[in-house]
């Protein structure tokens, strides 16, 4: 059986973006340095991540090829594809969303030879509140992720606490759409309305990630030692966007062919106990210092002929001085 590609672990490349909340005299120059390095990260976290779902995907069609794996394969291949239609157009959604409101703050601003900054959040709200495109969009997110968890029942029990739509603060809260139109769109410049929907895209594509990945290693595996060559890493950090202080927590586990693989977590210099799951949770403080900044993460297990291996990792996350632009 073919093995897994050599992937490292299932988050790594997404960049975590601190933004600390603070004042300053040219504020409109920040927000806009601000929205280039966040849209630059996130660029770079969906690479990664669409990347690794892909690999997934990809692995997951050929067990359908392989006698020993080809009924539950087939299964959850289907699952899978689902999972990739159904985020494609959400994604898809969000992007054309993002297009028309440029297009009409473009139009907009042709109009007006003085326009400032402040004309575009009367535009932005005229966009999403006026012609309710605030409240269309909250609906569809909440259908995607519906669309999502009906998919399959196990995965809807799995996954039905743990999917990110929004925010996390606002996921967690009994919110309606006017709760979301004035969290998110209300008072709201053009480069924060921009962030948000990559935000939501992001989220989009980790749902996806996660997902597939589910699908992935419920097919299960042949017992022996020339069915197993790899075990994986898997790490995530809790959210993308958070504010400095705030609480950040670091998910590892592996993902592996058997049960045996007898992993210790070392976290920051610090050994974390698995859980009932099997996974270490590392829980920790944002620093306030500006910069680039990273977890640590070692992970020690026993492959399959007994031998102890030591995988290191790096979780990176950058803590920005500008004033913030995503509403919490």
């Amino acid at each position: 059986m073919k093995s897994l590609p050599s992937i490292t672990a299932v988050f790594i490349g997404l960049s975590l973006f601190i933004i600390c909340a603070s004042s300053c005299s040219n504020k409109k120059g920040n927000e806009l340095v601000l929205f280039e390095s966040l849209n630059e990260g996130l660029k770079n976290s969906n690479n990664t991540i669409s990347t690794q779902t892909a690999d997934f995907l990809m692995e997951l069609k050929e067990k359908t090829y392989d006698p020993s794996t080809k009924e539950h394969a087939v299964v959850w291949y289907s699952k899978a594809m689902q999972i990739k239609d159904i985020s494609d157009s959400m994604y898809d959604y969000i992007s054309t969303l993002a297009g028309q409101l440029k297009s009409n703050i473009t139009s907009i601003k042709s109009d007006k030879s003085d326009f400032s900054m402040d004309d575009n959040k009367d535009a932005v709200e005229a966009f999403f509140v006026t012609n309710n495109k605030s409240n269309e969009l909250f609906s569809r997110l909440k259908k995607y992720k519906e669309d999502l968890l009906n998919i399959d029942s196990n995965m809807n029990v799995q996954f039905r606490g743990k999917l990110i739509i929004t925010t996390q603060a606002f996921d967690s809260q009994k919110n309606n759409e006017k709760d979301f139109t004035n969290t998110f769109f209300v008072d709201t410049r053009l480069v924060t309305a921009l962030a948000l929907l990559n935000k939501f895209q992001n989220n989009i594509l980790i749902a996806e990630n996660q997902m597939v990945e589910y699908c992935f290693y419920n097919v299960g595996h042949t017992d022996g030692e020339g069915f197993f060559t790899k075990l994986y890493t898997i790490a995530t950090l809790s959210s993308s966007f958070v504010k400095a202080g705030d609480e950040i927590v670091l998910t590892a586990g592996i993902g592996s062919f058997n049960d045996k693989s007898s992993p210790v977590f070392t976290i920051n210099n610090k050994r974390v106990p698995l859980n009932e799951d099997g996974v270490a949770i590392y829980k920790s403080k944002a620093s306030k210092i500006p910069g680039k900044h990273f977890i640590k993460l070692d992970v020690e297990f026993l492959k399959p002929d007994g031998t102890k291996t030591l995988l290191t990792k790096k979780m990176e996350y950058t803590v920005a001085t500008d004033s913030a632009i995503i509403k919490y």
